[in-house]
C-alpha cells in the first residue's frame, strides 16, 4: 500500500494531473513535502491517569505527588506530504485562489510524563575513635527519583481549505485558511521508573560537641527499578488556522517565475481533543511550525 502511494506521488511530482470541464477546473495544482515541530500545551496527564491505566503497578502505587513546577509542554517532530487541489472556476488572474490541501502527517515522537523526587537521612552507625575519643557518626542519605513517561508516535490525515493571495510577479505571498487533522497513536508504551541513590556520610564530633566537621562522602550506591507497559488506544482530533508565507524560486518574467518550486514557512495555532480509551478526553492548545518545499504543476 505504501509502495503504491509513493509511486502515485512520484508520478504527480513529475507530471501533474489535470481534469477540466466547461466551467470548472479540478486540478492537483501542487505537491508539498514538510518538516517541522509541534508543541502541545497543558495536555493534563496526571498521576491519577497513570494509576488508572496501570492499577497493578507497584511503582505507581508508591509514586509521590509529582512536582507542580514541572513543564507541561510536550513536543514532536512532524513529517508530512500533501497535495493541493485548486477549487472554483478557472480564473488565472483572480486576486484570491482557493485550494484544498490533503495529505498525511507523521508525528515521530510525543510524550506525556510526570516526575517527582524525595530524600531522607538516617543515622546508620556511631563510632568512637580510640585515640582521640571523638565521635564518628555514619549517616546515610537516600534519594529517590520517580518518573512515568508515555511514549507514542502519531499518524494523522490532514485536510485544509486554503486561500492564497495571488500576487503575480511578487516573490513573497500569503496563504491562510482553516484545517483539520485526525489520527491515532501507534507503537505506544509506558515506562515507569524509580532510581535510588544512597550517599554515605561520615561526621566527626570533637569531645566538646561545639562544632561539627564534615569528614568524607563515600561513593554513592545506585539502584534502578523499571516497569514497561503497553499503552491504551488514543485518538486525536485537531482544528488549526494555518498562516503561511510563500517564497517563490526562479527568475522573474512577465508570465511569472521560471521555477515551479517554492518554499513555505507555516505557523499553525490550533486546538486539539484526544481520547484515551481508559482515562477519557483531554483538550489542549497546539502550535505547529514547519518548512515545506512545494512543487507546482
Amino acid at each position: 500500500m505504501m509502495t503504491i502511494s509513493c509511486a502515485l506521488l512520484v508520478g504527480l511530482f513529475n507530471s501533474g494531473f489535470v481534469e477540466n470541464d466547461s466551467t470548472h477546473i479540478k486540478r492537483i495544482a501542487a505537491i508539498e513535502f514538510s518538516l517541522g515541530q509541534e508543541l502541545r500545551f497543558n495536555p493534563s496527564f496526571s498521576l491519577d491517569d497513570f494509576r488508572t491505566m496501570y492499577p497493578q503497578s507497584t511503582l505507581l502505587k508508591n509514586f509521590p505527588q509529582p512536582d507542580q513546577t514541572q513543564s507541561s509542554v510536550t513536543s514532536g517532530l512532524t513529517l508530512a506530504v500533501s497535495t493541493h487541489v485548486l477549487l472554483g472556476k478557472k480564473q488565472p488572474a483572480a486576486p484570491v485562489k482557493t485550494y484544498l490541501r490533503a495529505g498525511i502527517q507523521l508525528i515521530t515522537y510525543s510524550d506525556y510524563s510526570i516526575s517527582a523526587q524525595n530524600s531522607f537521612s538516617k543515622n546508620t552507625d556511631t563510632l568512637i575513635s580510640p585515640s582521640s575519643g571523638n565521635f564518628l557518626y555514619v549517616d546515610t542519605t537516600i534519594n529517590n527519583y520517580h518518573s512515568a513517561v508515555l511514549n507514542a508516535n502519531q499518524l494523522r490525515v490532514d485536510a485544509a481549505l486554503l486561500f492564497h493571495v495571488n500576487r503575480k510577479g511578487r516573490r513573497l505571498s500569503i496563504t491562510s485558511g482553516l484545517g483539520l487533522t485526525a489520527g491515532a497513536f501507534y507503537n505506544t508504551s509506558t515506562n515507569v521508573r524509580k532510581y535510588q541513590s544512597a550517599n554515605i556520610q561520615v561526621w566527626k564530633y570533637p569531645n566538646n560537641k561545639q562544632s561539627v566537621y564534615f569528614d568524607e562522602v563515600a561513593s554513592p550506591t545506585q539502584n534502578t527499578v523499571e516497569q514497561f507497559n503497553d499503552a491504551p488506544a488514543i485518538t486525536h482530533l485537531q482544528v488549526y488556522v494555518p498562516i503561511i508565507v510563500n517564497l517563490q524560486f526562479g527568475a522573474r518574467s512577465p508570465d511569472g517565475f521560471s521555477s515551479p518550486y517554492r518554499m513555505l514557512f507555516e505557523l499553525s495555532p490550533g486546538f486539539a481533543l484526544e481520547n484515551n480509551r481508559i482515562t477519557g478526553n483531554t483538550t489542549f492548545s497546539t502550535v505547529q511550525a514547519k518548512f515545506s518545499l512545494v512543487r507546482s504543476f
